[in-house]
């Protein structure tokens, strides 16, 4: 048995899309119409499904290709960001320059490039594992926002999605896990995992899951007697792949910022002390990740273990076990269960929903594999795709409305108050604000970030050091924003913890009576009486210790 799985040939390593077929149509035409859309949309429903934060990498682009550095605010530099999607960015503000309006209706279109090919992937990966009817309904769930959204707002989780489902295509199809393929199919593995993590940093949980999977292959002596050593060689031949491509990276971050990983995750994350809090379970940016978790194990728990009817369940069970071809969803489920652990043992702070993104591939898939065992079951009724699409599709377009209401319009104010900073603040202010990414776009003006996702550790030693109005200072604030300002007692305070020591840092106590600017719809859909506000700097208290915050706020 061993002499002939280790004599059996290698298939020949080919890209495979050779054919065109009627899904690559479609999502040609779709890029098309995404991209008449982005060059024509009114600017503020352009801006409807991009996340704030990805304005910070569209800001940081911009200020690259100008000369300044990697920097948001031309004064402090920042690694606040993930390398791939930079690095795709870069030639779009190279060649449109300064108008960040066209800028961005060109990067909106290669977001619809990029999410339109991830549809046609995720269809060609759903046949390889399951079959075209599978395909067509797995690739319909991609119409909802818990699916969608990842892929058009703008941020690197698209070009994750699109490399993901790329993943679960080759490992497939050239069964790239396998302990008998040669240094080429390594190779390949080793640059397929090395992008990955360049796409997102925490995918290194993926990383580091199918590195173990080869191992339980090993191990189980699923491919017939093979030496420590050829295990050995393999890791080998893929680690060194992987980290020849991620090291310079990661030794710019070391040399430059003192931090392997951007400063971003390193603010967000208490690791190795746990910080767990019951919130993260329960919470509303999390629900999607958690459901997808709890759908796959269950199916990949069916699949492998319960076997209510033999005639069903016992085709399904060759299809993940390990040593098979498909035990890399095996290994992706693994790693993103290692990420959602990471999130609520160690992360704090701002894990937004996009946090989880990496959990879409392997649960369209399953549902892909799923249907498709159902669909050969019962006969391999066309009805029964047709009628399988279409409640899908209706499912998604429902759940499309409701994100849409449960938006609102939730840009329009962060527009806004930039269009009125562009026209009424000097070309030299200086601008201070949390989640300034959209505005600190718009507004033509320096704008200095003060949550620190997008700035510098220097910031974050001034709030450690109480040195919060010495920092301002140094930056030549002239003004402060905020997009949710409801103020209690007459005042409104703007906390800035120094998240990266763990300290409390200072804070900024703001009036009504100071503002210079503001909005009169809320910037915050869910907080109804809030809006967005802009002030001089010098009619507000910075407090430079916020065991000192009460002492600033004398009864009015």
């Amino acid at each position: 048995m061993s002499q002939s799985r280790a004599s059996s040939p290698v298939p020949e390593i080919t890209i495979g899309f050779a054919r065109a077929d009627r899904a690559l149509l479609v999502a040609c035409i779709g890029a098309v119409c995404f991209a008449a859309y982005a060059l024509t949309a009114p600017l503020v429903d352009l801006t409807f499904r991009i996340s704030d934060d990805a304005f910070y990498y569209f800001q940081v682009a911009s200020n690259i290709v100008a000369g300044h550095g990697t920097t948001f605010d031309q004064i402090n530099t920042t690694n606040g960001f993930h390398p791939l999607w930079m690095l795709c960015l870069l030639p779009i503000y190279g060649t449109v320059g300064a108008d960040s309006e066209m800028a961005l209706r060109i990067v909106y279109c290669l977001v619809g490039v990029i999410a339109c090919t991830t549809f046609w992937l995720a269809y060609r990966t759903v046949s390889t594992y399951a079959g075209r009817p599978a395909a067509i309904v797995a690739v319909c769930s991609l119409i909802g926002p818990w699916f969608l959204n990842p892929l058009v707002n703008g941020l690197e989780t698209g070009i994750l999605l699109l490399h993901l489902f790329l993943i679960l295509w080759a490992v497939h199809r050239y069964d790239l896990l396998s302990l008998h393929i040669g240094g080429r199919a390594n190779a390949l593995l080793g640059l397929l995992l090395g992008v990955l993590f360049l796409c997102r940093l925490d995918s290194v949980f993926i990383v580091l899951a199918v590195l173990a999977q080869m191992g339980l292959r090993w191990a189980v002596g699923t491919e017939g007697e093979v030496g420590l050593g050829t295990l050995f060689r393999k890791w080998l031949q893929v680690g060194v792949v992987a980290l020849l491509l991620v090291a310079p990276y990661l030794l710019w971050n070391i040399m430059v910022y003192g931090h392997m990983v951007p400063l971003s995750g390193a603010l967000k994350s208490t690791f190795p002390s746990i910080s767990f809090h019951p919130a993260r379970l329960t919470g509303f940016h999390s629900l999607f990740g958690r459901i997808e978790l709890l759908f796959s194990f269950v199916v990949i728990l069916w699949m492998l273990v319960f076997r209510p009817s033999p005639d069903i369940v016992g085709r399904m069970r060759p299809c993940l076990s390990v040593g098979s071809r498909s035990d890399i969803l095996l290994a992706v489920w693994f790693g993103c269960f290692l990420h959602f652990l990471n999130t609520v043992l160690f992360m704090e702070w701002a894990a937004w929903w996009w946090h989880f993104s990496s959990y879409v591939p392997m649960t369209v898939v399953l549902v892909g594999v799923l249907f498709g065992r159902f669909h050969q079951q019962f006969g391999r009724s066309r009805y029964i795709t047709i009628a399988a699409a279409i409640g899908v599709l209706a499912v998604g377009m429902v759940g499309l409305r409701l994100d849409a209401r449960r938006r609102g319009d939730h840009h329009r104010p962060w527009l806004e108050a930039a269009m009125w900073t562009r026209s009424n603040l000097p070309g030299d202010a200086v601008v201070g604000m949390t989640d300034c990414g959209l505005f600190g776009y718009f507004c033509n003006r320096r704008t200095v970030n003060l949550d620190g996702v997008i700035n510098g550790v220097d910031y974050q030693r001034a709030l450690r050091n109480h040195r919060l109005g010495e920092y301002l200072a140094r930056c030549a604030v002239t003004h402060i924003a905020d997009y949710e300002v409801l103020y209690q007692d007459g005042y409104y305070v703007i906390k800035l913890p120094a998240r990266l020591y763990k300290r409390p840092g200072g804070a900024i106590v703001a009036t009504a009576s100071a503002e210079m600017y503001r909005s009169d719809v809320p910037a915050d859909p869910s907080a109804r009486d809030s809006h967005f506000a802009v002030w001089d700097v010098e009619d507000l208290r910075v407090v430079n210790d916020m065991n000192e915050l009460a002492m600033h706020m004398p009864p009015l």
